[in-house]
């Protein structure tokens, strides 16, 4: 099957194009002059690799957008919410060891560099970005493939690029794909609105039911005619 299911799972290590997340103004602190506005990590809330936020051990925190360079990021635009943005702080370069982040630029152009764990013992909380799951990703649609009416359209895959847990995309065999919309029921999808971009909405393909087994196992997904596309992991 062509394409690499993408995992919608996303924690702090792996948010796109970051290698580094803790930074301390070593300058400061080892002088000791360091105060709680040195120790800074880098979230990403929505797992997006877009909208990214500098937080401090005092409490404090700015947006920041990244500005590519090719699939690198090479350094953050600096939101309005920054205090410091009126006195000139509107970009955040980074500095790289080969491919690994090794510095930040914080407010006037301070290093801040980049540590595996802080030196100093505070309450700081890893960021976990948990998205609706979508547990088995798989499926096709047994009844035309063991009857030996198969073809590419059939074989089905559901990725969540943006890893939000919201935007999701149908893709086949074919080389097609939709987009899809959860719509959640508490903390489960319930079903998938089906994207004006699917060729079979306007013949009435406008939702994706999802079917469960065992409580949280996704059995079943609804395809165009309400043909029903099994999981490939529960049923093989």
């Amino acid at each position: 099957m062509p394409g690499t299911p993408k995992a919608c799972y996303c924690v702090e290590e792996s948010i796109p194009e970051i290698t580094a997340i803790r930074f301390q103004e070593d300058g400061y602190i080892d002088g000791g002059n360091g105060n709680d506005w040195h120790y800074v990590w880098i979230t990403n809330p929505s797992c997006d690799g877009v909208n990214f936020k500098w937080n401090n051990k005092a409490g404090v925190q700015w947006s920041l957008t990244p500005v590519m360079i090719g699939d690198q990021i090479d350094y953050f635009d600096v939101g309005t919410d920054c205090p410091y943005y009126g006195s000139g702080h509107t970009q955040a370069q980074l500095s790289y060891d080969g491919d690994q982040i090794s510095e930040i630029a914080g407010p006037w152009n301070e290093p801040y560099t980049a540590h595996t764990s802080f030196t100093t013992q505070f309450d700081f909380e890893p960021q976990v970005c948990e998205v609706p799951e979508v547990i088995d990703i798989r499926f096709q649609e047994d009844g035309y493939i063991d009857g030996g009416n198969g073809n590419d359209w059939h074989y089905v895959w559901i990725t969540n690029p943006s890893c939000d847990g919201v935007n999701y995309k149908w893709n086949n065999k074919a080389g097609v794909q939709w987009s899809l919309t959860a719509v959640m029921n508490g903390a489960q999808i319930d079903y998938f609105a089906v994207g004006t971009d699917c060729p079979y909405y306007d013949s009435g393909h406008t939702q994706a039911q999802l079917s469960y087994e065992s409580g949280d196992q996704i059995s079943a997904i609804a395809g165009p005619w309400n043909e029903p596309y099994c999981s490939y992991l529960l049923h093989h």
